[in-house]
C-alpha cells in the first residue's frame, strides 16, 4: 500500500520554490516589512516527533504556524487522534525548531535547489 502523502522531489522542490518566489514579497506588504519573520524550512529531532506519536492513541501529526515573541513564523507540532481530537490536555506539543534562517547547514538543502 503507498502512503497518500508522498510525493516527488520534483513536486516538493515546485512547492517551496513557489513559496519562495511568492510569500516574501507578500509579507513585505504587511507590517512585518523588513522584520525577515519568514524561514526556508524547519528541522526538529526526531525525538520531538516520536514523543507525540507515542501518545496512547496519536495516529497524526498536526502542524500550526505560530508567531513567537520576535515576531518569527514557527510551527507547533500536535499529535491528533483517531477521533480527529488533539492530544493537547497534558500532551506532548512541540516547537522551538531550527528555522532556517538563521540557523543554516552549510550543506544545501534539496527542496532548495532550482
Amino acid at each position: 500500500m503507498s502512503n497518500k502523502h508522498k510525493i516527488t522531489l520534483a513536486e516538493a522542490k515546485a512547492l517551496t520554490k513557489k513559496f519562495r518566489d511568492h510569500m516574501p514579497k507578500a509579507m513585505e506588504a504587511t507590517s512585518f516589512k523588513g522584520q525577515n519573520t519568514l524561514f526556508h524550512h524547519a528541522t526538529i529531532d526526531r525525538a520531538a516527533i516520536e514523543e507525540i506519536f507515542k501518545q496512547p492513541g496519536c495516529t497524526e501529526l498536526r502542524v500550526y504556524l505560530g508567531m513567537n515573541g520576535e515576531n518569527k513564523l514557527t510551527p507547533v507540532f500536535v499529535g491528533v487522534d483517531e477521533k480527529g481530537q488533539e492530544m493537547v490536555d497534558g500532551g506532548a506539543i512541540m516547537d522551538r525548531v531550527k528555522a532556517c534562517p538563521p540557523i543554516c547547514s552549510d550543506v544545501a538543502g534539496r527542496l532548495q535547489q532550482d
